[in-house]
């Protein structure tokens, strides 16, 4: 039992991440405001979450779901990244490529609980609570990178951390038809660091991140086949700090709301389909 249950941690975990070029600063991926997905099922499903997750990670997606939970939920996640990535241009018939090399990177990045709870004595109404961690923004990996061309580089980057959140929340469900939560996010061991390295430089740098935000959610049971979801999590002022060996600096990001919408479609008893809308 204790090998099966390793063998699926290490199976769930392995995500192979080929990340593109960098920002100015070099310091991160083109993705870096993308939330990431915290649910295995969810994320193997085409990245759908709001009603493809699963028991206590509902909390991060559609915390409307917890209502719908039958017993006490405990779940863990974890990612890897590593891969390769060649960029190859042309410019005044010189040939410029790039090589980056994404060296294994391991990461806890979620954990959820989750349990029903009776308020009423009313049969059709429904509770549930959950509290989770999760990382809301990855930023971690450790990269080799090599250019040929005119403007050749080698040089070695390891970025760790990002936009951790601890998140509290609960649902409400009505005869298992109509379905409401809510969740409030906020920073919770929020650092990040990095170490850049070539043949001249080594430059250190550490940072953290703050930021809070609300996510409401709701979902309707319109029959057996097909239950459609709504999320709507709301904007928020990103806090950047970072120190470093020439100084310190500081900067706010202005985060936007997301409004998403969901659709479940069961033809049969053992499919599920899933299609979301996500601004």
């Amino acid at each position: 039992m204790k090998k099966n249950v390793i063998l699926l941690l290490a199976v769930l975990s392995i995500s192979v991440g080929l990340m593109g070029q960098m920002f100015q600063m070099r310091h991160y991926n083109l993705n870096i405001f993308e939330p990431e997905i915290i649910d295995a099922r969810a994320e193997a499903l085409g990245k759908t979450s709001i009603l493809s997750s699963t028991g206590a990670n509902f909390i991060f997606n559609n915390p409307a779901m917890l209502s719908n939970l039958k017993s006490k939920n405990i779940q863990i996640s974890c990612r890897s990244i590593f891969g390769k990535t060649e960029i190859k241009s042309e410019y005044d018939d010189e040939t410029y490529k790039t090589e980056n090399e994404f060296k294994f990177h391991f990461k806890f990045n979620g954990l959820s609980f989750s349990m029903p709870y009776a308020l009423f004595h009313n049969k059709d109404i429904k509770f549930g609570f959950g509290i989770g961690y999760r990382t809301y923004y990855d930023w971690g990996f450790n990269k080799h990178s090599k250019s040929s061309g005119d403007y050749s580089d080698d040089y070695d980057l390891n970025f760790h951390g990002g936009l951790n959140v601890l998140v509290l929340g609960g649902g409400i469900n009505n005869k298992e038809k109509l379905y409401g939560g809510i969740a409030i996010s906020f920073p919770f061991l929020s650092n990040v660091s990095s170490e850049y390295e070539d043949d001249e430089d080594n430059e250190k740098s550490d940072g953290s991140l703050k930021g809070t935000f609300f996510t409401l959610s709701g979902a309707y049971v319109l029959n057996e086949k097909i239950t459609f979801g709504i999320r709507l999590r709301t904007g928020f002022e990103l806090e950047y700090e970072n120190s470093y060996d020439m100084g310190w600096y500081g900067m706010d990001f202005g985060i936007p709301s997301e409004l998403g919408l969901a659709v479940e479609y069961k033809p049969k008893t053992n499919l599920k389909l899933y299609a979301e809308y996500l601004t």
